[in-house]
C-alpha cells in the first residue's frame, strides 16, 4: 500500500500534528510505502527533522510545487486570495494518482476527489490543532473516509452537525493498525 502524507501550506504548524503518524505507520508497517509530501522547504525541513526522533522509519520525502508561473505571482495573489494550496493539488495530480490513501491535517484536499476525480484515492483527516471553533467544523469534514480525532468532544460535535458518518473501515484489508505516536 502507498500512503501519502499531505503538507500543503506555507506555514510549518501542521507538520507536528500528522506527521508523527507517517514515521509510526512505515516503523511498523515496513510494507508500506510512505510518502511524506510537503508544499514548502520549510514543511519539508520540519518533516525531516521530526523524522529523527523516529529512528528506523523508512518514509520517503517529495516536495511538490504549484506550477512555475504560479511560483512568480503568488507574492502578489496571495495577499488577497489563497489559492496556493489548489494550485499545488493541481500541478501534483500524477504523484496524487500513484497513492492509494492520503493522509492530511487540512480539509482542501478533498478537492482531489471532487474536482479533480481522484474517487479511489481514500482520504484520511488528522486535523491539527486543538481548537474546536465554529469554522473548524463544516461539510468537508465528514467527506473523508477516516477522520483521527482528538477526544470524544470532537465525535460529538461533527455527529451532532451530521458530518460524520459512522461507518466501518474495511479498505485496510481487514487489518487492525496500531500505531501509538510519541
Amino acid at each position: 500500500m502507498r500512503v501519502g502524507f499531505l503538507f500543503n501550506h506555507y506555514a510549518v504548524h501542521q507538520v507536528p500534528h500528522a506527521a508523527p503518524y507517517a514515521f509510526e505507520l512505515s516503523r511498523h508497517y515496513p510494507e508500506f510505502d510512505v510518502v511524506i509530501a510537503c508544499s514548502s522547504e520549510q514543511e519539508l525541513v520540519t518533516a525531516r527533522v521530526i523524522g529523527k526522533l523516529y529512528p528506523g522509519h523508512h518514509c520517503q520525502f517529495k516536495a511538490l510545487k504549484p506550477v512555475w508561473y504560479y511560483r512568480v505571482v503568488d507574492p502578489i495573489i496571495s495577499k488577497s486570495k489563497f489559492k496556493r494550496k489548489e494550485m499545488v493539488l493541481r500541478h501534483n495530480l500524477d504523484f496524487f494518482r500513484t497513492l492509494e490513501a492520503l493522509v492530511a491535517p487540512e480539509r482542501h484536499c478533498i478537492k482531489l476527489r471532487t474536482k479533480y476525480g481522484l474517487t479511489a484515492l481514500k482520504l484520511i483527516h488528522t486535523r491539527h490543532g486543538a481548537g474546536d471553533r465554529e469554522g473548524s467544523f463544516d461539510d468537508r469534514s465528514g467527506a473523508f473516509d477516516l477522520t483521527l480525532l482528538p477526544g470524544q468532544k470532537y465525535v460529538d460535535r461533527l455527529t451532532a452537525l451530521g458530518y460524520l458518518p459512522l461507518m466501518p473501515m474495511r479498505w485496510w484489508g481487514g487489518r487492525n493498525l496500531k500505531l501509538s505516536v510519541a
